[in-house]
């Protein structure tokens, strides 16, 4: 599932970042897995950013 919510993506078992790139005409996508400390970094960023966002995604991750 690809997902924009950050209560979704807390509830994974598993996180991937995926980015699209244009160079030249030509895009490429990238999938990448994201570690434990990855994820809550990234959960955060879909919150807003901040230490906020980041004490969110921590509750989040932690079922709270």
């Amino acid at each position: 599932m690809v997902t924009h919510l950050a209560p979704v993506a807390a509830a994974a078992d598993t996180h991937f970042l995926i980015q699209k790139n244009v160079d030249a005409n030509q895009t490429v996508t990238n999938v990448y897995p994201l570690s434990p400390a990855a994820r809550e970094q990234e959960i955060a960023r879909i919150i807003g950013g901040g230490e906020t966002a980041l004490a969110h995604a921590r509750a989040l991750l932690n079922n709270e």
